[in-house]
């Protein structure tokens, strides 16, 4: 079965499609620039593929935080420094909640 909507128009943030069906490149294309994701799910209702539209600001965060990861100085980095804040949340918490 067949859709049409302009895609200005959508007040949706994800097209959903079950079963057989395709989406074509042009399609995907006019979806991600309305910030509208693709979910395909097989027959029986499972997860298939999802296309999730990442702006051009975003994918370079996104990629910056891949390059961290796999520089072991910066990750080691990222470790203390996340056990550390971590820390003095709960510090912060316990003085907050304490009784005085």
């Amino acid at each position: 079965m067949a859709y049409e909507h302009p895609v200005s128009a959508c007040n949706f943030d994800k097209a959903i499609i079950q079963g057989k069906g395709y989406v074509s490149t042009e399609a995907r294309q006019w979806l991600a620039e309305a910030n509208i994701n693709i979910v395909m799910l097989d027959k029986c209702d499972r997860l298939f593929i999802y296309f999730h539209q990442t702006g051009g600001h975003e994918l370079l965060i996104r990629q910056k935080q891949y390059d961290c990861f796999r520089n072991k100085a910066k990750l080691d980095y990222l470790r203390r420094w996340m056990v550390s804040q971590k820390i003095e949340s709960q510090i912060q918490l316990f003085k907050s909640t304490s009784l005085s």
